[in-house]
């Protein structure tokens, strides 16, 4: 089963997803790390989630982009739960250093280019989702017309939303920001 969640940022779906997935357990679990540290505040949040799983069982991969490449890594995929952690930076690897996939080097327009990076983006995480038991898979949900977007960050926050909106579309379900902040009041 695929479970997303999604919400605003620092609202508290990466300890909402943990939960979830030790509680899903029954095999091995495993976290796709998506962040790219890149300067001290990137540091401090990958700090943060190690900090966040220690302890729990977790075997962490650390996968930028193309994340169905974790599957090179997972033992027994039918039997592991896994954590993807997070769409919103793999969007933006995607879309910056992914060698294939990056937008200044894809050489055909935007709206082509947002398709073709979308559909290969869920194609990656679907391929990845039919090899294990359940996949929880953690995403930011950005407002698409807030003032002050560059020309790229609107096409990010295009790119984004519309990878969530086609995972929400094949997830079994969803949980936003009141099943976070309900489950988080409990514990």
């Amino acid at each position: 089963m695929i479970v997303l969640v999604l919400g605003e940022p620092d609202s508290g779906k990466s300890r909402y997803a943990e939960e979830l997935v030790m509680a899903m357990s029954a095999g091995k679990l495993y976290y796709i790390a998506t962040m790219n540290v890149v300067d001290e505040e990137s540091e401090a949040r990958v700090r943060k989630h190690r900090q966040m799983r220690e302890g729990k069982g977790f075997v962490t991969l650390e996968i930028p982009y193309r994340v169905d490449r974790a599957l090179e890594h997972i033992t027994s995929p039918a039997q592991s739960v896994v954590l993807l952690e997070c769409v919103s930076n793999l969007v933006g690897n995607e879309m910056y250093d992914d060698p294939d996939r990056a937008y200044d080097r894809a050489g055909c327009p935007r709206d082509e280019w947002l398709k073709d990076t979308a559909d290969a983006v869920v194609s990656d995480i679907r391929m990845l989702s039919e090899r294990c038991k359940d996949l929880v898979i953690v995403a930011n949900r950005f407002e698409p017309d807030a003032k002050g977007y560059d020309d790229t960050t609107r096409l990010y926050v295009e790119l984004n939303n519309t990878v969530n909106e086609r995972l929400a579309e094949i997830a079994g379900r969803v949980d936003g920001t009141e099943e976070i902040r309900e489950a988080l009041s409990r514990s």
